[in-house]
């Protein structure tokens, strides 16, 4: 409980704030009168945004700069220490690191000295974080200022290049082969990332769960996964470490999805988190190059992210998914697509497909779609 002098001070400092607001209030009209006009929550909503954008500016800088790992895992660093460790000047160092402890990035617990919190320590020590960061400053951020300028350069253009990503980093290639040619590191950064984000926001069950399987019998099914053949027999392996029977059940073969499909007859032919890389015309591009392989009556099943109507899901559930959308164009000129988008790239692959529908994945018990934007989409090859 407060002693009396605390409770004095909290009067007094009631009293204070009160005389200043009493400043601002107009006696004729009864209202508080502004400087400039009074503020509305929308001004304070766009003004709060700016919070936003330097959260990722320190955020940046704490990863390029290495801070997190130059903290020790136990007890404090100085910052002047840090000063010499990083490079940054003194001044600059100082108010980077306790603007990031606004956001839980480290902690002061006592004057000019640094010490971990469990976000910070993550940074330091867990190497997929760090390339959630790293894809989050190194790829995202950078791209968003310019995607207004690409969009007024390029206009309607889908070309692979014509991207706020390319802008931002002078690059004359798309995203990954950039990446891969010129910078190592962040390509990297981005497979590691993947890796994490196929796991968790594009994970297997619900592709499992919301597909009948056990109706095709012993057919045979062809996935077109991007990186699969890269990353994904090492993580098929761990997978199946308690399974070795369906070692033999998986083969992994290099293929281009715009060059004829080389598996005949196959029973379903996957295409998971493939389309939403690519535009509309790409999209009918990788479909048409599965023609030559169909038998009639199979199924092309795309396991992918679905966006909302509007008022669908919760309006943070939906703001994330839109940005999701953006977030595609600026990096591959390429969009997430409502349900109605997809019947018409089969329609214009060829008119032999008949489309089955879009299926929101169920991923729990209840029986209730979940917001991870996940569906199943099915067309049949007529013939």
């Amino acid at each position: 409980m407060p002693d009396h002098h605390q409770i004095i001070e909290v009067a007094r400092a009631i009293s204070i704030a009160a005389e200043k607001l009493n400043d601002f209030y107009d006696e004729e009209a009864l209202e508080l009168s502004f400087p400039g006009g009074k503020p509305t929550s929308e001004q304070g909503e766009m003004i709060s945004s700016v919070g936003g954008l330097f959260d990722l500016a320190s955020l940046h800088i704490i990863h390029d700069s290495g801070i997190a790992k130059h903290v020790p895992s136990e007890g404090t660093i100085t910052i002047a220490e840090l000063v010499n460790t990083c490079g940054i000047p003194h001044i600059h160092l100082r108010r980077i690191l306790r603007h990031a402890i606004t956001n839980r990035i480290f902690t002061e617990p006592i004057p000019e000295s640094i010490s971990h919190t469990p976000i910070s320590t993550r940074l330091a020590h867990d190497p997929v974080m760090r390339a959630t960061v790293g894809m989050l400053v190194d790829e995202m951020f950078p791209a968003a200022p310019c995607f207004s300028r690409a969009m007024r350069r390029y206009g309607t253009s889908t070309g692979p290049t014509d991207t706020a990503w390319a802008l931002a980093n002078d690059a004359h290639r798309p995203m990954v082969e950039e990446l891969e040619a010129e910078h190592p590191v962040r390509a990297a950064q981005f497979a590691a990332f993947m890796r994490w984000n196929w796991s968790v926001q594009q994970p297997l069950q619900p592709l499992i769960e919301n597909f009948d399987w056990a109706a095709l019998g012993k057919g045979r099914v062809v996935d077109d996964f991007e990186e699969v053949v890269k990353n994904g027999e090492r993580m098929f392996l761990e997978e199946i470490e308690d399974q070795p029977e369906l070692r033999d059940r998986v083969q992994f073969m290099a293929h281009d999805a715009f060059e004829e499909q080389p598996v005949k007859g196959a029973g379903v032919y996957l295409l998971r988190s493939v389309l939403h890389d690519w535009p509309d015309e790409s999209c009918v591009d990788i479909l048409r190059s599965l023609v030559p392989a169909l038998k009639k009556g199979a199924m092309v099943l795309v396991n992918d992210f679905v966006m909302p109507g509007m008022g669908e899901m919760d309006f943070l559930a939906e703001r994330r998914a839109r940005s999701l959308d953006l977030l595609m164009t600026a990096l591959f000129n390429a969009r997430e697509r409502e349900a109605g988008e997809w019947e018409p790239l089969f329609a214009k692959a060829d008119g032999r497909f008949r489309f089955e529908g879009v299926r929101k994945c169920v991923v729990n018990e209840t029986g209730i779609p979940t917001e991870i934007l996940l569906s199943v989409i099915v067309a049949t090859w007529m013939g």
